[in-house]
């Protein structure tokens, strides 16, 4: 019981546990949450991904990231990715 996870919670998560260099584990939630909930991960979620990777010097996993979300439909590029 209790509120569902959304986008938003789910970007705060992944900034907290950017900055506790623990990069693997935001993406494992991301995963988790989403589809444990039955929602898709928003762009602004992607670039929190993205910071977290940058900022824990994971350069290739952002790319990475980056070529994964331009090759799915639907997803757009923000000004901050």
């Amino acid at each position: 019981v209790g509120i569902p996870p959304s986008n938003y919670t789910l970007s705060i998560l992944v900034k907290v546990l950017g900055h506790a260099h623990r990069v693997p584990q935001a993406f494992q939630m991301v995963e988790e949450l989403s589809q444990k909930n039955g929602f898709r991960p928003n762009v602004q979620v992607y670039t929190c991904l993205a910071q977290a990777c940058i900022m824990n010097k994971k350069l290739d996993r952002a790319l990475r990231l980056h070529d994964s979300i331009v090759a799915e439909v639907g997803h757009a590029i923000d000004e901050k990715f």
